[in-house]
């Protein structure tokens, strides 16, 4: 009897554990940096993309938060959010370029705001 409730509640503790780590994430689970470095790229003017520093593949792509955005192009909140920043000759007097797009939608949502 005494064995039985043990097993019992060994049982039950393998299932909270498994439930508890099934749990779903809204980020995706890779991040297609090159994608996102290319939206970013070919939504840059001419003029812009002359200023740019080293290769645009190599642009750093982070994950980011509605709340980094600076200057947001759309009121809707999406699920994850990537950054992708270009450094330019212009970055001590402007700053990077720092364009954020919607990783499902791979839409721009918004630019940090340059001086």
């Amino acid at each position: 009897m005494f064995l039985k409730i043990k097993l019992m509640l060994l049982c039950f503790v393998f299932i909270l554990t498994l439930v508890g780590c099934s749990k779903g994430t809204t980020e995706p689970k890779s991040l297609d940096e090159m994608k996102m470095r290319e939206i970013a790229w070919n939504s840059l003017k001419d003029a812009e993309k002359k200023t740019v520093i080293g290769d645009w593949k190599q642009a750093m792509v982070t994950l980011a938060k509605w709340n980094d955005i600076g200057m947001k192009k759309s009121i809707d909140k999406p699920e994850s959010i990537a950054r992708v920043v270009f450094k330019t000759t212009l970055d001590p007097q402007l700053g990077s370029i720092g364009i954020y797009i919607d990783t499902y939608a791979n839409r721009i949502i918004g630019y940090d705001i340059r001086m």
